[in-house]
C-alpha cells in the first residue's frame, strides 16, 4: 500500500509541475532533473570508521613481524596489482628487512578517512604509523579502499627522511 501511495505522490508532483510551467519542455526537463538526481552523503575522518582499515594494516604487520609476506598478498587490493605484481610486493618487503631488521613496534600516529555512502559509495582510508625496526625507525604510509566487501591496500609506502 506504502509503494503505491508513493506512485501517487510522485504523479500528483509531477503533474503539478506540468501545469504550473505550462511548456512540456521545461516540464520534462524539470521531472528528468528530479528522477537524475543522487543522495550522497560524505563523513570524514569519523573515529569510528578507522578499525576495520587499521585491522588490514595489523594484519599485515603480524606478517612482516613473521616474514610471511605471501600471506600479505590478499590484503592488497586489485589497484595495488594493476601497476605491481606479488613478486615485487615480496622484493620490496625483502629489503625493508635486509635494511632496517626485523619489526619490533608500530604504532597508529595519524590516519584520514572519507566514507561516501548513496548511489555512488567510497571508502577511502590513509594510515601513518611509526615503526621502530631492529636498526632504525620510520614512517610508513598506507592507503586502502574498499573493494566489494573488504578493505584493501592500494598503496604502501615509507616516508624516509633524506638527512639520515
Amino acid at each position: 500500500m506504502e509503494k503505491k501511495e508513493n506512485t501517487n505522490t510522485i504523479t500528483i508532483i509531477k503533474t503539478l509541475i506540468m501545469k504550473t510551467f505550462k511548456s512540456p519542455i521545461f516540464g520534462v526537463t524539470i521531472i528528468l532533473l528530479i528522477n537524475a538526481c543522487t543522495c550522497n552523503s560524505v563523513k570524514i575522518n569519523m573515529p569510528e570508521d578507522i578499525s576495520s582499515a587499521q585491522n588490514v594494516a595489523e594484519l599485515f604487520y603480524e606478517n612482516t613481524k613473521a616474514h610471511d609476506y605471501k600471506n600479505s598478498h590478499r590484503l592488497f587490493g586489485e589497484k595495488y596489482f594493476q601497476n605491481n605484481d606479488s613478486i615485487k610486493l615480496d622484493s620490496f618487503l625483502i629489503k625493508i628487512n635486509n635494511k632496517y631488521g626485523d619489526l619490533k613496534e608500530y604504532k597508529l600516529y595519524d590516519f584520514q578517512t572519507r566514507i561516501r555512502t548513496g548511489s555512488h559509495p567510497v571508502n577511502e582510508y590513509k594510515l601513518w604509523y611509526k615503526c621502530i625496526y631492529e636498526k632504525d625507525s620510520i614512517e610508513e604510509k598506507f592507503e586502502l579502499e574498499k573493494e566489494k566487501y573488504d578493505i584493501k591496500i592500494i598503496k604502501y609506502s615509507l616516508i624516509l627522511d633524506d638527512l639520515k
